[in-house]
C-alpha cells in the first residue's frame, strides 16, 4: 500500500507562483534578493503592469503594487511598519511560508523600502 502525503490545495496560479519567488528569497544572501522591481511598500515583485498601482490620474505607480496603492492613496494608510510586517507575515503563512521565515524576510526587507525609510 503507498501512502500519500497529504497536499494542501492551492487556489490559484498567481499565488503558487508567488508562494514559490518568497521561499527563494527567503534562501538568498541579502545582496542576492529580488535583483528585479519590487512595490516599495510591501516587496511584491512588479513583473506585470497588471502588478503595478495607480496614481491620482490613473497612470501606473512606478514604486507601489496594486495590494497597497490604489488613486494615489495608500489601501492601508495609516498602517505602522509592525503592522505591515504583521500582515506580510500572515499573507506568507497563508501561501505555506513557515512564520519564523517569513517574520525574518519582512522584518529585514521592509524597513529597507521607500514608504518605510526614515
Amino acid at each position: 500500500m503507498r501512502i500519500r502525503k497529504a497536499v494542501q490545495p492551492v487556489f490559484t496560479w498567481e499565488r503558487t507562483d508567488k508562494a514559490a519567488i518568497l521561499r527563494k528569497e527567503c534562501g538568498k544572501k541579502q545582496g542576492e534578493r529580488m535583483k528585479g522591481k519590487i512595490c516599495q511598500s510591501c516587496a511584491m515583485p512588479l513583473r506585470k503592469q497588471e502588478d503595478y498601482g495607480t496614481s491620482v490620474g490613473g497612470s501606473k505607480s512606478r514604486d507601489y503594487c496594486f495590494h497597497c496603492f490604489q488613486g494615489g492613496k495608500f489601501l492601508d494608510e495609516g498602517i505602522t511598519l509592525q503592522g505591515k510586517i504583521d500582515k506580510n507575515v500572515q499573507f506568507a503563512k497563508m501561501m505555506g511560508m513557515s512564520e519564523e521565515q517569513a517574520r525574518n524576510m519582512a522584518s529585514t526587507i521592509l524597513p529597507k523600502l521607500k514608504r518605510w525609510k526614515k
